[in-house]
């Protein structure tokens, strides 16, 4: 049993990073879908940065998660290279989103301090 599961490994993984797949000599590689992930919670990242910015700190860093996910498989020669645009694109907008909540965190903290700061009326 082991030695069937390695020869299917050996078989499916392409011999250098970046080569086609030879299991699937001539066909098109199919988009990373975490690629597609991280682009989506990157772009809900920017807009949820006014839920008190907790959502898009959360949404922004799965976003970067994934696309570091989907950069592995592209290098592993599983998916297609285009994928990697469509990830990099929802990184860039989960560190856009990150920025923007954290920042709306800060906000936050400095009017609640400016608050309790001034006399009471």
């Amino acid at each position: 049993m082991d030695d069937s599961m390695q020869q299917l490994s050996q078989q499916v993984q392409p011999a250098m990073p970046g080569a086609p797949n030879p299991m699937m000599q001539g066909a098109v590689l199919p988009a990373s879908g975490k690629a597609i992930t991280a682009l989506v919670l990157g772009i809900i990242a920017i807009p949820a940065c006014v839920v008190y910015g907790i959502p898009s700190l959360i949404c922004g860093g799965l976003a970067v998660m994934f696309y570091k996910h989907a950069v592995v498989e592209v290098e592993a020669g599983l998916r297609n290279l285009n994928s990697l645009s469509l990830g990099k694109a929802g990184m860039i907008c989960g560190i856009v989103g990150m920025s923007l909540g954290g920042l709306y965190i800060l906000i936050l903290i400095a009017a609640v301090f400016i608050a309790m700061a001034s006399p009471g009326t």
